[in-house]
């Protein structure tokens, strides 16, 4: 009989569900976003593509003297969940680019990423992976990624006059900075569609009209803490 252990875990940035299947070795996140023990994430985290750092969950593991002896005996055909990156193109001004060609590049190595003080790494991957695609009539890039990735370099030319004109952009894949910083707060915001850019992570006019904008939109008081109204619909 197989024997499963359960191992706390405590989400930290940059991880979601199937990150974190692929580090314990499971076929799919289900069973452990279905897991008994996880009753109060699901309660908190109904979308299962939105946990937050700081999130605790139970992961069921199974024992490896077990799993040892159950990989000499059989062969297993499981299929692995999917993940995909999906982003919305635009130039400066917010105007989106449909039907843009563009290049992903995935390349093993580190990012330092000093507006949140965090190191994302690559150094699962084996080799740079080159991936080219063309944006859909909305301006979105969608790829399917490698599981253990957490960045990736986007090229695309905004202007077609310009074709030698190249814009760099650096995805983070499944990045999301703790949700009690007011960095947190601002990306949430910016997922939502509030406007938000990285320059409003201090205090701006910007990010004043969008904190506006969502507490007028969620019908909140001027006095109610609509930090933590966010939180809990995010």
């Amino acid at each position: 009989m197989t024997k499963i252990t359960l191992t706390k875990h405590t989400v930290k940035p940059g991880e979601c569900l199937i990150m974190l299947a692929k580090c314990y070795k499971l076929g799919h996140w289900q069973p452990i976003y279905q897991h008994e023990k996880n009753a109060t994430l699901r309660a908190n985290r109904p979308d299962p593509n939105r946990l937050l750092t700081g999130d605790e969950l139970f992961i069921p593991v199974q024992d490896k003297k077990q799993q040892a002896v159950m990989e000499q005996r059989n062969t297993f055909v499981v299929k692995r969940a999917n993940v995909f990156m999906s982003v919305q193109l635009k130039r400066q001004n917010g105007e989106v680019l449909p039907n843009m060609p563009y290049t992903l590049e995935i390349k093993p190595g580190k990012l330092a990423e000093g507006e949140h003080e965090l190191t994302l790494e690559n150094n699962q991957l084996e080799r740079p992976i080159i991936l080219q695609g063309q944006t859909d009539d909305e301006g979105i890039a969608e790829q399917q990624i490698p599981v253990q990735a957490t960045f990736g370099v986007l090229y695309f030319s905004p202007y077609t006059s310009l074709p030698r004109y190249q814009l760099t952009q650096v995805v983070k894949f499944g990045f999301m900075p703790p949700h009690d910083t007011p960095q947190g707060h601002m990306a949430m915001l910016k997922n939502r569609g509030y406007p938000v850019h990285k320059s409003d992570y201090q205090q701006s006019d910007q990010q004043i009209s969008a904190v506006k904008a969502f507490k007028r939109d969620q019908k909140l008081m001027a006095a109610q803490n609509w930090q933590s109204e966010l939180v809990q619909s995010a």
